[in-house]
């Protein structure tokens, strides 16, 4: 066996199976509709054409698709691989560099995949803290520069953060790229094209040390089609990339990598639907904080995506403890914070990835606890 795999599925899927018919349910993180009704649609058309290629593609995936990816989000030629979801991508990424006692560095509070991932890989994960500020758990460049060793081969990155909601700058990631330029930076972006405040563009064309790792899931609510993507503009780096993809997937979907391709020849199509989905999510947070009154006031307003990162009330030793008397309580279902990480352990992640009624309700019980 694997010493390195969990012997359990994650704690969060764990908890989250708790849920009854009853619960408003605040905890997985996905979209509050299952596909959009356009590219239901658009994927019927799709499929109905008898000329379409459904064998395999290149294991890249097809070129013209990766032509689109590219062209929309001003990437190099060729500096893309269409992967089997994000994940699959990170792991392919990370298959592709990790030696026996490589150090990893991830984020805490961060997402609690990357540590089972690198330890399945033999790798060492080596935590650096996000340090709250005015704006939530920030990244810090000196946290960084301080759990750097000699065998640190990769630092992750997460922007906008799962749990936190945590926001980065270019000028923060440019400045990281070029202070760590011998080491990869691996940036999960899934949450980019739902910001608030600013367009997303991906970290990758800030520097060739940086491999964006993203997907259409939470932007255009394909979680089920698993269509993801890699960005590098370093040619070797993406050459070696491929051929971990290659031999975990051989290719993406071909049915999903055809609707993104149509997805992406449209772009009023693709701004539609991502921005539907970004004003969605910013009416649920601010429903959400309204709600939440006082409690509302204890966390910063995320920037993008669709998690709150809530302080937990005083009386309640662990997130946990908080999370286990909310639910058996007011049937309200959060995540502990403590599933993400050690500093994770006052907080409960709250998913407004929901209706906009259970986004009261829940905030509403929530707030209860705080009075």
């Amino acid at each position: 066996m694997n010493e390195g795999l969990p012997l359990t599925v994650s704690a969060l899927r764990s908890f989250s199976g708790r849920a009854k018919s009853s619960t408003i349910s605040m905890g997985l993180g996905k979209p509050y509709e299952d596909m959009p009704k356009e590219l239901r649609s658009l994927a019927a058309d799709l499929l109905r054409n008898p000329q379409l290629a459904l064998d395999y593609s290149e294991n890249a995936g097809f070129t013209a698709v990766r032509s689109l990816l590219e062209e929309h989000y001003e990437l190099p030629t060729g500096s893309t691989i269409l992967t089997h979801g994000a994940q699959e991508a990170l792991f392919a990424a990370l298959l592709t560099l990790l030696n026996p006692g490589d150090e990893v560095l991830i984020p805490n509070p961060g997402f609690l995949a990357y540590g089972p991932m690198i330890k399945s890989l033999r790798g060492v994960p080596v935590e650096y803290h996000l340090e709250q500020g005015k704006l939530g758990f920030e990244y810090s460049i000196a946290e960084i520069r301080r759990r750097v060793t000699k065998r640190t081969k990769v630092i992750l990155l997460n922007a906008p953060g799962n749990p936190t909601a945590s926001w980065v700058s270019s000028h923060f990631v440019r400045d990281l790229a070029a202070e760590f330029s011998k080491l990869l930076m691996f940036s999960g972006e899934v949450y980019g094209e739902l910001g608030f405040d600013e367009p997303y563009i991906p970290f990758t064309r800030y520097s060739p040390n940086i491999v964006t790792v993203n997907a259409f899931s939470k932007s255009h609510a394909l979680t089920g089609w698993r269509i993801g993507w890699l960005g590098c503009s370093d040619r070797k780096v993406l050459s070696r990339l491929l051929v971990a993809h290659q031999y975990i997937a051989t290719c993406a979907s071909a049915p999903a990598q055809h609707l993104v391709g149509a997805l992406l020849a449209d772009e009023a199509l693709f701004a539609a639907i991502r921005d539907r989905y970004t004003a969605g999510y910013l009416r649920r947070r601010d429903v959400l904080l309204r709600a939440l009154g006082a409690a509302g006031e204890l966390v910063a307003a995320p920037r993008g995506g669709f998690y709150l990162f809530l302080p937990i009330p005083k009386r309640y030793k662990s997130s946990l403890k908080f999370s286990e008397a909310l639910l058996a309580e007011k049937d309200v279902l959060v995540t502990p914070g403590e599933f993400f990480g050690s500093l994770g352990k006052r907080h409960v992640r709250i998913s407004y990835a929901t209706s906009l009624e259970n986004c009261r309700k829940a905030g509403a019980a929530i707030a209860s606890y705080y009075s």
